[in-house]
């Protein structure tokens, strides 16, 4: 196989849940060249094992070998923030940020950044941040949740109800109903709140078990 194949079976094997076949096919390729993707799939496998350790020793070496990986450059900021370092995180993040070449890349750096930012109470950096997500519907809903949740977290209902709204075209809907009628609930819109939890409810029992929102969080 040669470097792509080798690391289109270790994305699967790892996505898969076979951490051992992604490890092992990982560090076969790094036999042959250092490639900075191995040693990011070895980051993400020891991750997911908690060994937090490797992880960044891993995540380090790939930026090591390219320091414009968007993906490796926003790992570090997850694993700076999971230990609360939320400074050095918002670094990485900015970082990350200024890498992205794709739209997911700028999207998941954008988003991560600000949500740091909402964290660290710092509303008008984490505004100012979310001035720059677009304007558009995207065709993965799940962006507009998370930027509409961001939104609310700082106080901009307008922007939030917007966002949820653009989630509910692409069809995020119990969650989309879910936040719109938090919305509501902020303006004391107390009719629109009890609908929009209401087909919540509904869409939420036709749902699969296992997908469903809790009662706490409806």
């Amino acid at each position: 196989m040669n470097v792509e194949e080798i690391l289109r079976s270790a994305w699967s094997a790892l996505e898969s849940g076979n951490l051992a076949r992604g490890r092992e096919l990982a560090a076969s390729l790094l036999e042959q060249e250092a490639v900075p993707e191995a040693h990011f799939l070895l980051a993400l496998a020891a991750r997911q094992e908690n060994d937090l350790e490797t992880a960044e020793r891993q995540c380090q070496q790939a930026i090591s070998l390219d320091e414009e990986y968007p993906d490796a450059l926003l790992f570090m900021a997850e694993l700076e923030a999971d230990s609360g370092e939320f400074e050095t995180a918002l670094s990485w993040a900015e970082r990350a940020l200024n890498a992205a070449d794709e739209e997911d890349e700028y999207l998941n750096a954008l988003l991560f950044k600000a949500e740091l930012e909402s964290l660290s109470e710092q509303v008008d950096e984490a505004a100012t941040t979310l001035k720059d997500f677009p304007s558009v519907d995207l065709e993965e809903p799940d962006y507009h949740l998370r930027a509409a949740s961001l939104f609310l977290a700082i106080g901009d209902v307008t922007a939030a109800k917007a966002q949820f709204e653009a989630a509910l075209r692409q069809g995020a809907t119990a969650e989309a109903h879910h936040g719109l009628g938090l919305c509501a609930e902020q303006v004391e819109d107390a009719a629109t709140q009890v609908s929009h939890f209401l087909q919540t409810r509904a869409l939420d029992l036709a749902e699969p078990a296992d997908h469903r929102l809790t009662a706490a969080e409806i």
